[in-house]
């Protein structure tokens, strides 16, 4: 008998430690789905991006998505905005942040960056994405009223269809070769 509830024992322990390993995979498989983002997509810029997805991490967030380049030239990096919306339709910036970016002509490439948030986004927040400037290395994409635009799309008007302005790029462009006689 005493054999039988030692048994008993060891078969209830391996259970409920399962049950548990279970219950708290679930819980971590909860907070690491990946938040899915709406991209503001602006026709004029050289630059589509897709598959966006704000991921949890251990050090807050990272923001994933697949860029692609549709210029001629080498892109260095773009500024960003993340919008959250509330079911109220109170809009609060997440994050307005640059980053770095190395893109030959014509290519795609999937980077995950750190997503430097102002605050936590919250499970009913509609996410929205848009690309406010890009740089490449002899031009800079810049859309005019970027921040209306992105309010206006947010409240559902869609009639507002922001301009880029493209300049030359004098910071990051390669200076020329030039030989003294």
């Amino acid at each position: 008998m005493k054999a039988f509830i030692l048994h008993f024992r060891k078969i209830f322990w391996v259970f409920a430690f399962l049950c548990y390993a279970g219950t708290a995979n679930s819980i971590v498989a909860q907070r690491a789905a990946p938040v899915p983002i709406e991209v503001f997509q602006i026709q004029q810029l050289p630059v589509i991006v897709g598959m966006v997805d704000l991921l949890k991490t251990s050090n807050g967030y990272s923001l994933k998505c697949l860029i692609t380049n549709n210029s001629d030239e080498k892109l260095l990096g773009f500024r960003y905005t993340l919008l959250a919306i509330d079911s109220n339709n109170l809009k609060r910036v997440l994050a307005n942040h640059s980053e770095a970016l190395a893109l030959a002509s014509y290519a795609s490439k999937r980077k995950t960056y750190p997503a430097a948030l102002s605050s936590s986004p919250k499970d009913d927040d509609r996410i929205v994405l848009m690309l406010e400037q890009i740089v490449g290395a002899d031009s800079i994409w810049e859309v005019v009223k970027a921040k209306e635009a992105l309010d206006s799309y947010a409240s559902g008007d869609f009639s507002f269809i922001p301009s880029v302005i493209r300049v030359p790029n004098h910071v990051d462009a390669p200076t020329p070769v030039r030989v003294i006689y």
